[in-house]
């Protein structure tokens, strides 16, 4: 885990005792490796239902994941991803905890244009709000996807960046991206 990390887990939170020892109350709330382990169980095999090379691949990366102690970026990037996988993955992720969801910290689908609005309606429905960055780049989406994602990133309460760009948004779906982006100035949005 990067330092940074371990000071947003943490910060504000550490409290020396009269003996002088730190203690670390926020700790108690990081997710376990059974955490890791469940995740592992239960998106690996919706990935390998999906198939494909990238998803395989992903499937192996979450099951060696008890080795590795960093938080969990999934992605899945020219997967050949469309409708129906981007429904299976979605289910997947519908089915965390609360301490598994909190393991992940990236998601991108990117450069699936067969996924599109139906496919990012399911995931934006099922994403979990602590993702820190989304990439949904190229997918064949129009503005019923895009005002999935939106919504999603309005409630999202960890988002520092969403990239959407080289979608079919109407100029007043971008706007509002970036409208976001201005009552947001920590979130960086690529549209």
């Amino acid at each position: 885990m990067l330092r940074r990390d371990i000071l947003r887990a943490i910060a504000g939170t550490a409290c020396v005792s009269v003996s002088g020892t730190l203690s670390f109350p926020a700790l108690a709330n990081l997710p376990s490796a059974g955490s890791r382990e469940s995740l592992a169980a239960k998106l690996a095999p919706a990935l390998r239902t999906v198939g494909g090379e990238v998803c395989m691949n992903a499937a192996q990366r979450l099951e060696n994941l008890h080795r590795d102690g960093r938080p969990i970026s999934l992605h899945l990037r020219r997967a050949g991803l469309n409708m129906s996988g981007a429904l299976m993955i979605a289910r997947a992720l519908q089915s965390l905890s609360a301490s598994e969801a909190a393991l992940l910290r990236s998601f991108s689908v990117s450069y699936n244009p067969d996924m599109e609005d139906g496919g990012a309606i399911a995931l934006a429905q099922s994403m979990p709000g602590n993702i820190r960055d989304v990439g949904l780049v190229g997918c064949g989406l129009s503005d019923a996807g895009g005002a999935a994602l939106l919504e999603w990133a309005n409630s999202a309460v960890g988002l520092q960046m969403i990239c959407v760009e080289e979608n079919r948004f109407s100029d007043q779906l971008r706007k509002q991206f970036v409208l976001l982006r201005e009552e947001n100035s920590s979130l960086v949005v690529f549209v």
